[in-house]
């Protein structure tokens, strides 16, 4: 029940990738900064971390505190974010709890940021997507007030477009296009964040 933080610089062994252990926060339990089988990660543009604590049904945000030195990488599945490198993450707000209704989640699996600070989260157990917008203030660098509000919904149990079963992971492009991993129907969907429907074609598009 650890987040864990590695630069590319560096090798931490003679066998492995070329990342080095860099740093660690979070323990099992439901306080701010605790996790129940956290599953999903992403970084936002400014650095903040957001993390889908699915056992606790909520997303986690953690910001940078303002530090001195040099540049260090944060990678998180292929997103790169450059931080400085005595900087320490800190618990910097939530948002949700359990049930059904707008802004709740029934096991959120991933969460994932557009260049608006817009947040997407994949609600499994609810078979929907879940947006929600950020305040400017809220997606500065080493903010430490979080403020969001719900903004649409979509999705439900099926087969046909824009239904999921046990949705598990998102992405979103750089032109604002939305990857999710539709985990039992053996797809990936791909929507138009602006309308929220299913790309044209069905099928992955270049982004």
């Amino acid at each position: 029940f650890q987040i864990h933080e590695v630069t590319s610089s560096g090798v931490r062994s003679a066998q492995t990738t070329g990342l080095t252990f860099l740093s660690k926060w979070g323990g099992h339990g439901t306080g701010d900064g605790q996790f129940s089988e956290p599953s999903g990660i992403c970084v936002d543009a400014t650095g903040n971390v957001y993390v889908a604590d699915t056992g606790n049904s909520r997303i986690q945000r953690f910001s940078l505190e303002p530090g001195s030195g040099g540049d260090v990488d944060i990678i998180v599945i292929g997103q790169q974010v450059r931080t400085r490198a005595s900087a320490t993450m800190i618990y910097s707000g939530q948002w949700g709890t359990h049930g059904t209704a707008n802004g709740q989640f029934n096991e959120p699996m991933d969460v994932a940021v557009d260049a608006n600070a817009n947040a997407y989260v994949v609600d499994m157990d609810n078979a929907r997507v879940q947006k929600f917008t950020m305040s400017a203030s809220s997606a500065a660098v080493g903010t430490r007030a979080l403020t969001l509000a719900f903004a649409a919904a979509w999705g439900q149990d099926g087969h046909g477009a824009g239904e999921f079963r046990k949705a598990t992971g998102i992405s979103v492009s750089r032109d604002g296009r939305l990857y999710v991993a539709d985990s039992l129907n053996h797809r990936i969907q791909v929507f138009d964040s602006g309308v929220l429907i299913p790309d044209d074609t069905g099928d992955l598009l270049a982004s």
